[in-house]
């Protein structure tokens, strides 16, 4: 199915609706005021087997027959590596110029800040 992918202004949540539809024939008017301004981000082929980042396209295809159209929200994570900041923590003060045990004392103490920081819960 070929789909036009509208990427919503207010909220992280892209809109799929077939190929050459006004997104406003097919949407609920409340739900165009909560998505704000729509701006086209490309057009697409869907094809059930073929997998997309972040979205099933055989689920997709299947809301837009249904009901017109399919909202997709994005989901952002982030992931703390405690040997990926204590490397970056020891490139960045070599790079400054410190000598050899400055540098293992900041990579140490990136690896133990990125563990304690990824212990943390985000509210």
């Amino acid at each position: 199915m070929q789909c036009d992918i509208y990427e919503a202004s207010s909220k992280a949540m892209f809109l799929f609706v077939k190929h050459g539809t006004p997104p406003s024939d097919v949407i609920p008017l409340s739900l165009q005021k909560e998505l704000d301004t729509l701006t086209l981000f490309k057009t697409k082929e869907l094809i059930e087997e073929t997998p997309l980042v972040g979205a099933n396209p055989k689920d997709i295809i299947k809301r837009i027959t249904e009901h017109g159209y399919a909202l997709q929200s994005v989901e952002v994570k982030t992931s703390i590596s405690e040997v990926g900041t204590a490397v970056g923590a020891g490139i960045l003060v070599a790079s400054l110029g410190a000598t050899l045990p400055i540098t293992i004392a900041v990579s140490a103490g990136g690896f133990v800040l990125a563990h304690l920081f990824k212990g943390q819960k985000n509210d």
